[in-house]
């Protein structure tokens, strides 16, 4: 089997200037579980705050200590049971580590483990502040919802749900002040394959629809369109259209805000051979040039190992995030000490970035609009070396070594 990799380091330079400015440390048990993280807010190589975790023997987190200022003492404190069945019964939280619960909530569940209540006594004396209760029906559907805000045994709002016979829901009723008047509809429809395809609205519940979404899908059941009629009228007044590569990852989202047949915003996204997301691209009024840029590198186990976002596409690097990973079975996880190699990653980022990767989304994102017709113009950029995922690769793998 491959082995499982979890995220030990999260390294952040805000401004893209080649200097960390915060890093987040990960620790994970034998098993996996997440039992401490610590922030180092400016990446002086002291942490400022850390959360540390406890788990039962079914690996269930019991209990959360977080020590705000990292002196060594715990300055909150929250606590969770189970019942047998594994279903979340109860949060308690100690916001002053005095021992005694400040605020909980306490969850019950019927036979079939369908969650039937939720109880929130917000000073934790033991009397009920407020109450959701829910009920279900033979499938397991759920059918209602019942608020009492102040647990004083009498409804205030209500919403009522019902399904067709293959499980979706094709209404929901509220009555928001639990009188027996619905005050709020919608309704649902779906194709054969069960897909959405249209939500209306009635806003007043007088039996008149008052708005409607209608959604369409391709081949491969990928939502492809949205079409927003607002009043009813039956004239769109909003639409979002949706691409895909053969592979079924989404390509490209145009917004075109009146319906009119022209987009006034558009976001193309490319991806790897493996299928990791590569670039998100933004034009914000669709004239052809990006506003925004965000590209991921990924190491050869598929794990992200950067992000670098230039947010207002002007070549210049505005932040970088990046990651590094430990197999699951390390009890103690790698040691991030070597801050120069830490700030080569930046570096070398930076560089390649305002050398030549602008310019290659640049072009990838020039190709996308014009297939798609959204623009007519094609600006002329200069093709740099497809070198910066490799280095990047490179340094983060040597950096997990350590």
């Amino acid at each position: 089997m491959p082995q499982k990799y979890k995220l030990i380091t999260e390294g952040y330079d805000f401004d893209g200037n080649g200097s960390l400015d915060k890093r987040v440390t990960y620790k994970y048990d034998t098993k996996g579980n997440l039992v401490s993280q610590s922030s180092d807010e400016n990446a002086d190589g002291k942490a400022d705050s850390i959360s540390n975790f406890v788990y039962n023997t079914k690996g269930k987190r019991i209990s959360v200590m977080d020590d705000f200022n990292a002196d060594g003492k715990s300055d909150s404190k929250s606590s969770f049971t189970y019942n047998a069945q594994g279903k979340l019964t109860s949060e308690s939280y100690d916001y002053d580590v005095d021992g005694k619960a400040d605020y909980k909530y306490i969850y019950t569940y019927n036979a079939k483990g369908n969650l039937t209540s939720e109880i929130t006594d917000s000073n934790a004396d033991g009397k009920p502040d407020s109450k959701v209760t829910f009920t279900y029906d033979n499938k397991g559907n759920r059918i209602s919802e019942s608020y009492d805000y102040n647990a004083d045994g009498m409804q205030d709002f209500i919403s009522i749900y019902t399904y067709n016979v293959y499980g979706k829901r094709i209404s929901d009723t509220t009555d928001s002040d639990a009188d027996g008047q619905a005050n709020y509809i919608n309704t649902y429809t779906y194709d054969a394959k069960g897909n959405l395809t249209s939500e209306s609205n009635d806003f007043n519940a007088d039996g008149k629809t008052d708005s409607v979404s209608s959604f369409t899908y391709n081949a491969k059941g990928n939502l492809t369109s949205i079409i927003y009629d607002n009043n009813a009228d039956g004239k769109p007044d909003f639409k979002t259209t949706n691409t895909y590569n053969a592979k079924g990852n989404l390509t490209s989202e145009i917004y075109d805000n009146n319906a009119d047949g022209k987009p006034e915003l558009l976001s193309i996204y490319t991806y790897n051979a493996k299928g990791n997301l590569t670039s998100e691209i933004t034009d914000s009024n669709a004239d052809g040039k990006p506003d925004s840029l965000i590209f991921y590198t990924y190491d050869v186990k598929g794990n992200r190992i950067s992000k670098v976002t230039d947010s207002n596409a002007d070549g210049k690097l505005d932040s970088i995030i990046f990651y590094t990973y430990a197999p699951k079975a390390n009890s103690a996880p790698l040691s991030i000490n070597n801050n120069a190699l830490i700030e080569d990653v930046i570096s070398l980022a930076n560089q390649l970035y305002s050398r030549g990767l602008n310019q290659d989304i640049v072009n990838d994102y020039q190709k996308a609009a014009l297939s798609l017709g959204v623009v007519n113009n094609v600006y002329d950029f200069s093709v740099s070396d497809e070198i910066v995922p490799q280095s990047l690769q490179s340094l983060a793998i040597n950096l997990a070594n350590i």
